[in-house]
């Protein structure tokens, strides 16, 4: 889905999506609509957001376009809160690898 864009929709995520949370549109529907797999839409829309195009999405509810300004804060708010999360993750599994490195010296 995201090979050459040539002579092609540059947003054909967004452009299936509607406005509001209650109108979202889960990712296995999108996958059906565009023969792919979900894989390849998440990295569409990966794609499309660092190219400008303001998608919304949750895991319970797919994706859609922000109708209001508190559409997209909250969308930051879970995506920091999902950057949190990595964050601290990552940090125990430094911490753990110091400790291997430390016991193979």
């Amino acid at each position: 889905m995201t090979k050459s864009r040539k002579g092609k929709n540059e947003f054909p995520i967004r452009d299936l999506l509607c406005h509001g949370k209650e109108n979202a549109t889960p990712t296995p529907d999108l996958a059906r609509l565009l023969n792919c797999s979900e894989r390849e839409i998440r990295s569409e829309v990966k794609r499309e957001r660092l190219h400008g195009a303001l998608i919304c999405s949750s895991t319970s509810a797919g994706y859609w376009l922000p109708e209001e300004a508190s559409d997209l804060i909250e969308f930051i708010r879970v995506q920091n809160a999902r950057i949190k999360s990595m964050r601290m993750v990552t940090t125990c599994a430094k911490r753990e690898l110091l400790k291997w490195k430390g016991e193979k010296k």
